[in-house]
């Protein structure tokens, strides 16, 4: 008897190449046009016209395009940002122009509606950038892999070296446990944030004294290399009838490393959910509409309950648009000023964030995540916020910098979600569950502070990756290999 694949039942309910829905064409403008029906009383409450055209401007950018990555089937990368960036920015700016609540309190930012007006241009000319780059080309069909196919055992070919990564990401993982539990004791990987963050300063690994380096070796390698190993060991258990044991020990080391109860809630989400998407690899409407519900309910419920892990004696937060929760867009008003007045920093962001192993007693210039130096800016007393990463591609590069980012994104996630529908053994297919739900991070940022925590595993998935990141696809059984 052949086991059944995990991915298995998501492929066998995608609709055949070629059928369409009769109103699909129509679908994303026609449910654009109600979304912003349903925002006229809020946008009506806006202080200009042209403050509630570009609000308006900004619904249907997102809908839309959602819309479509849900009638596609399959883009999986491209609906997540949609979808989170509706949720993180649009809606929260709606509701804080409206009412003029913003999340830190200040409640003469939105009284400046050129500020204002200027963060809403840079927000929709970087989605429209995006856009632009994620359109698919003419004559660039792209074929659908058999859904008996896609589920079958994997042949012979790379399992020895993805075998043994896996086994030593494992070992790695697990030799760090006893020095990690030096540090902070077993207790505190089960505590509360504040709780970890406490034992690790104790014993002087904190980031202010020891330096980042060293902070990441105890905070972040561990949990990084349990979710490669994890992530490679789920992605080869799909063809075996039983998990090997070593999967059973990443499992149980990422839950030690990256629970949520000792862990931020992004870190602890791509843990998760990362695994997820690995299992159930969905490509058809069905799984994008789940997709795109749970990333509307993981917001606006999950998040602010999972706040109760922030400490001992925290609490779930209700829901309210204008909480800390949802700063991003108010971030980006306050980029604007930070701009006026300061000027573009010529990517010092963005490469310190790029280059963050590097210590700073090699190189003293190096920036500090840029939502601390637009809040100090500002004059808040705290200043570890967020800064969407649209707003930090305009501090640092400007208005066409960043919108030639943009532009590169979409052709990037263009090219993944193409590889995601052909079959998990495409091109870069296999990153594209892990780039899913990161990305969230990189879209509330600021880099400086979520590259960091995202780029280890992501270097260790593409290295063990590279074949198919390189094109060379694994063929069926007894098919020859792509050169």
């Amino acid at each position: 008897m052949v086991a059944r694949s995990l991915g298995e039942p998501l492929l066998r309910r995608r609709s055949p190449a070629g059928r369409e829905l009769p109103i699909a064409p129509v679908l994303p403008g026609l449910l654009s046009i109600a979304a912003v029906a349903v925002a006229t009383p809020w946008l009506a409450l806006a202080q200009s016209t042209l403050t509630a055209v570009l609000l308006a401007v900004a619904i249907v950018q997102v809908v839309y395009h959602a819309v479509q990555c849900v009638t596609s089937g399959h883009e999986l990368l491209q609906l997540v940002l949609w979808v989170f960036s509706a949720c993180y920015l649009v809606v929260p700016a709606i509701y804080q122009i409206a009412y003029q609540g913003a999340a830190w309190q200040d409640y003469y930012l939105y009284a400046d509606r050129q500020r204002v007006q200027d963060a809403l241009i840079v927000l929709n000319v970087c989605f429209a950038a995006f856009a632009l780059g994620s359109r698919r080309r003419a004559g660039s069909p792209v074929t659908v892999v058999d859904a008996g196919a896609a589920a079958a055992p994997q042949p012979a070919a790379y399992r020895p070296r993805e075998r043994m990564l896996a086994l030593a990401l494992t070992a790695g993982a697990l030799a760090l446990l006893p020095l990690v539990v030096a540090k902070t004791g077993f207790a505190a990987l089960f505590s509360s944030r504040s709780g970890r963050a406490e034992q690790f300063q104790a014993a002087g690994v904190d980031l202010e004294r020891a330096g980042g380096a060293v902070s990441a070796f105890y905070g972040i390698l561990p949990g990084a290399l349990a979710l490669a190993a994890s992530y490679l060991l789920l992605v080869r258990w799909r063809s075996l009838r039983h998990p090997p044991v070593a999967l059973l020990v990443a499992l149980a080391l990422l839950a030690v490393y990256s629970n949520p109860l000792a862990n931020t809630r992004f870190v602890s989400s791509v843990a998760i959910v990362s695994l997820l998407f690995v299992v159930l690899q969905p490509r058809s409407r069905r799984g994008m509409t789940v997709v795109a519900v749970s990333v509307v309910l993981g917001l606006f419920a999950v998040y602010p309950i999972a706040n109760v892990f922030r400490s001992a004696d925290a609490e779930p937060e209700p829901l309210s648009l204008s909480s800390i929760d949802f700063d991003g867009f108010q971030q980006l008003v306050n980029t604007q000023q930070y701009v006026e007045e300061q000027g573009h920093p010529l990517g010092s962001h963005l490469v310190s964030a790029a280059l963050f192993a590097l210590p700073r007693s090699i190189w003293e210039g190096k920036s500090r995540p840029a939502s601390i130096d637009v809040a100090e800016h500002r004059g808040y007393e705290f200043t570890n916020l967020s800064l969407p990463i649209f707003g930090e591609l305009y501090l640092d590069l400007g208005l066409a910098g960043a919108a030639v980012a943009l532009y590169g994104w979409g052709r990037l996630w263009r090219r993944l979600d193409d590889d995601w529908r052909r079959g998990f053994d495409s091109g870069g297919a296999r990153l594209v569950p892990y780039l899913a739900i990161v990305q969230i991070g990189i879209i509330r940022g600021p880099l400086g502070s979520q590259v960091p925590v995202a780029e280890p595993a992501a270097l260790l998935l593409a290295v063990s990756l590279l074949p198919y990141i390189r094109g060379r696809a694994v063929p069926p059984e007894g098919g020859a290999r792509t050169p």
